[in-house]
């Protein structure tokens, strides 16, 4: 019902890990075409930390029994039961549409004080680049890598809209030069020591009304992870 399933995960219950991303499972989005070349940019978590671990298998759950979100394809039959008990789910976790994205990310933006780095393959909620045009209006330095072909798109122009209007405020623009998409969604937060990444682009539905999931961490090494990756040296 409403929005659609963008959820990208596996729980691989009896090794008791759990993968997610914004990655789908398509060519190239878990392994380049060409390295370098031809690939599609991603950040892709395995995990096996029993506390996010279980909080996949309470959502994943809560997903599976609803009948009033989902219907059965083909071969389901007799009551929908769960496999998992009803665990707590870890607060880093955030989970649209019953969690808001939009309210957590801005709020984090709202507190940094130092800079702002962004990884986003689709941008067409107003409210997020507002809010990082405050933060660039107060001082704070926002570096911005979103991709080109999104940027091009004729029937995505909230997307070049909202570019535009953060490149106008200041913020740093690039685009990839790469033959394949930029489709990562990741924020670091360098004073806050946050990482922010997971399956939500900066859309209204991605907050509203489709299924995602999404981290926030201040854990050092899941923080240096993708700020290495910002930082590391490109081909073009």
């Amino acid at each position: 019902t409403s929005g659609i399933l963008h959820w990208k995960t596996i729980i691989f219950a009896g090794q008791g890990q759990v993968e997610f991303a914004g990655a789908n499972y398509a060519p190239f989005e878990l392994t380049p075409d060409t390295p370098w070349v031809n690939f599609t940019d991603e950040i892709v978590y395995f995990t096996n930390d029993p506390s996010i671990v279980q909080s996949f298998m309470r959502k994943f759950d809560d997903l599976w029994t609803s009948t009033s979100e989902f219907g059965n394809y083909a071969n389901v039959s007799g009551a929908l039961t769960r496999s998992y008990p009803t665990y707590a789910i870890d607060s880093r976790l955030n989970f649209p549409p019953d969690d808001s994205y939009r309210t957590r990310s801005t709020q984090a933006y709202g507190q940094e004080t130092q800079a702002i780095d962004v990884l986003m393959f689709r941008i067409t909620d107003e409210r997020q680049s507002d809010a990082i045009i405050a933060a660039a209006s107060r001082g704070v330095p926002v570096r911005l890598i979103t991709d080109e072909t999104e940027y091009r798109n004729v029937n995505r122009l909230w997307h070049s809209y909202n570019v535009d209007k953060m490149y106008n405020a200041g913020v740093q623009v690039r685009v990839d030069d790469h033959q394949g998409i930029n489709h990562e969604k990741a924020v670091l937060l360098r004073g806050l020591g946050m990482s922010i990444f997971g399956s939500s682009n900066w859309t209204s539905p991605s907050t509203d009304s489709q299924r995602e999931h999404n981290m926030f961490t201040t854990q050092a090494w899941m923080y240096d992870w993708p700020a290495a990756e910002m930082s590391a040296p490109r081909t073009s």
